[in-house]
């Protein structure tokens, strides 16, 4: 299958939004914390979820519209340039619900981000499996009652950025993939 990389090139200005999710593409469900859960808190509920928006070199399967598979991932270059174009652009306020793109949720918004870099000693947090170099970590804040009740449900159990990306196919594997579909035709 292929696998496409999608890319921000730099420079570039882009609109996208981080939704909260049911099944998250990356398959890592965020933690919803309050005094019951991994972290100490010392109010009833700091209604704070956190997790993975991207992880580095992840492949993430699709479909199209036709029916083929493949996969896409971000580099951790990538990940660092639509982390950087969120905050630049005001963004952290445009958090929608399962892709209902431009239809933003009010009161829900990000906080807290930071990109892991080992050498740096950022590193994933305690209470989630270790994630590569250049993967993008968020916290929000829920003060939307409603939505804050979804997230305890289990309605929503991750994030998923959303947004109109550069690919650029792995030329390698597309080399590859020729050869062999030329072979089977000649067999």
């Amino acid at each position: 299958m292929d696998i496409i990389n999608l890319e921000l090139t730099e420079g570039t200005e882009l609109d996208f939004q981080i939704a909260l999710v049911e099944n998250p593409a990356i398959e890592s469900d965020f933690m919803a914390f309050s005094k019951k859960e991994l972290f100490k808190v010392t109010d009833e509920e700091k209604r704070i979820v956190s997790g993975f928006a991207m992880v580095s070199e992840l492949p993430i399967y699709r479909r199209d519209e036709n029916g083929k598979e493949y996969y896409v991932k971000f580099s951790a270059k990538s990940i660092k340039n639509i982390s950087e174009q969120f905050f630049k652009n005001g963004l952290n306020n445009q958090t929608n619900l399962n892709h209902q793109t431009d239809n933003f949720i009010q009161d829900v918004f990000v906080f807290e981000s930071f990109l892991i870099d080992e050498d740096r000693g950022i590193l994933s947090p305690k209470g989630y499996d270790k994630q590569p170099d250049g993967s993008w970590f968020i916290s929000m804040k829920v003060n939307n009652d409603k939505v804050w009740e979804s997230i305890k449900n289990g309605e929503f159990k991750g994030f998923s950025v959303e947004g109109v990306f550069d690919k650029e196919e792995n030329k390698f594997l597309a080399t590859l993939k020729n050869i062999v579909d030329n072979y089977k035709k000649e067999v």
